[in-house]
């Protein structure tokens, strides 16, 4: 289930991690032009943590995707 983010750096964290998983070039443009706006607004420190956390984020989409297609 998708959360909405409680905060700049959640929402920063998730931008990243779609532009990260992003089908193509065009929407992983789209997600990097809102990560950067909402960079902007935060803190060196909180950026550093949001892009930690827009990892953990694509992990476990990775993960719960493997299990997904394992089971069919």
């Amino acid at each position: 289930m998708i959360k909405q983010p409680g905060s700049m750096q959640e929402a920063l964290a998730h931008a990243l991690a779609l532009a990260i998983t992003a089908p193509d070039d065009e929407r992983a443009e789209s997600a990097l032009e809102i990560a950067d706006e909402l960079a902007a607004s935060l803190s060196p420190n909180d950026v550093e943590r949001a892009k930690l956390a827009a990892l953990v984020l694509v992990n476990e989409a990775q993960e719960e995707a493997t299990k997904s297609a394992a089971l069919h």
